[in-house]
């Protein structure tokens, strides 16, 4: 029998091996947050790096930030910072970043200061756990070059929701200028759960179009949301609107209650009071509610009524009654046609006190008439 001391060193042995397989095969997670982000010229930006273990930084592991042209090659990539480092004293005031630690994760954040046009690159955050696992994760930075337009240009841009939200509904918004400007063009923003301000793509149930903005299948989470949208006009300044909350009043969407939407032409009947003096029905196309004196019939179509300078559309004949007259007058025309023919062959048989077959003929169609006439009406 071996003695106690052996066995357990044995053990200890048997542990630190089987402690060495997991953590060889353990898969490392890294995502970064937001991954898409598009702010103007001169705010700043933030990419948040969020790993699923515990990084020992910079004595055993380390992490670093590396960025190169968007859509470039692995040979444009150039280095950042490593851990909590500026690799290149240039870019300090450029730069900075530092890691948190709370458990098993780890938080690399990049903060980039003063953006330019020339910061629109892609943002690699990097992570090695000792000398055999690496991963890595990218975002995506795009600074725009246009300033925010002077306050004289006369000019403010607001969003007005047209219908209320609710849980599984759809959200639809209006980027609304007062004036209007027909050659300006729409940009839309929202903040995600980080605070951080990204572009909305015209990808998931955030679908944007012009002045336009859509949310399908509401979500609770989406209460409290902020959206904006910009305006750029024709003289390359932007004009944001004030940002938006999304509010949802409570219960949920039935679609039983409701006609499926057809968001092909676009309406605007505002929840909200529209800048004086402008109409939000002329935003994009004609409105699809129904006027206030439409109300809906027992079938739940609109029963409409008539409206100051507006003509009645003239009452036209019934289908029906189109089909009825063409049997009638077939009828006639058979009816006529064998009544006529007997009279004549009746006259040559009998020729005293013969009447002409024609009178005959009448008499009897006559008579056919009324009973048909008794019968349809």
């Amino acid at each position: 029998m071996a003695p106690a001391p052996v066995l357990e060193i044995f053990f200890s042995l048997v542990s630190i091996f089987l402690q060495i397989i997991v953590s060889s095969s353990e898969t490392a997670q890294i995502s970064i947050a937001p991954w898409n982000q598009s702010v103007m010229a001169g705010e700043t930006a933030t990419f948040i790096c969020q790993i699923n273990y515990y990084i020992d930084c910079p004595s055993q592991d380390r992490v670093y930030w590396v960025h190169r042209p968007i859509g470039g090659k692995d040979s444009d990539t150039q280095s950042l910072t490593g851990c909590s480092q500026v690799l290149s004293e240039a870019n300090v005031d450029k730069y900075s970043a530092f890691v948190e630690t709370s458990g098993n994760d780890t938080t690399y954040t990049l903060v980039i200061n003063n953006v330019s046009p020339a910061d629109s690159k892609e943002y690699n955050c990097f992570a090695f756990r000792g000398v055999e696992h690496e991963s890595s994760s990218r975002g995506v930075l795009i600074v725009t070059n246009r300033a925010i337009c002077p306050t004289p240009l006369n000019m403010s841009v607001n969003i007005i929701q047209k219908e209320d939200l609710v849980v599984g509904g759809v959200g639809e918004f209006y980027c609304d200028t007062n004036p209007q400007s027909g050659s300006s063009s729409f940009r839309w923003l929202k903040k995600d759960s980080g605070n951080q301000t990204v572009s909305i793509n015209t990808t998931g149930r955030f679908v944007t179009s012009a002045n336009r903005l859509i949310v399908s299948q509401l979500l609770a989470s989406d209460n409290g949301s902020q959206v904006r949208c910009e305006m750029t006009h024709t003289t390359d300044c932007e004009l944001p609107s004030p940002w938006y909350h999304l509010f949802l009043i409570p219960g949920t969407f039935d679609p039983t209650e409701q006609e499926p939407k057809d968001f092909s032409t676009v309406g605007a009947t505002s929840k909200q009071v529209p800048s004086k003096g402008h109409d939000p029905h002329t935003l994009a196309g004609p409105s699809e509610t129904h006027h206030p004196s439409e109300k809906p019939s027992e079938t739940g179509e609109p029963t409409p009524a008539h409206r100051p300078g507006q003509t009645q559309p003239s009452r036209q004949s019934s289908p029906v009654g189109v089909i009825v007259i063409g049997i009638v007058a077939t009828l006639f025309l058979i009816t006529f046609t064998i009544t006529f023919t007997c009279h004549m062959v009746k006259s040559r048989r009998s020729p005293i006190d013969r009447e002409p077959a024609y009178e005959g003929a009448t008499r009897t169609v006559a008579s056919s008439l009324q009973m048909i006439e008794k019968e349809l009406f």
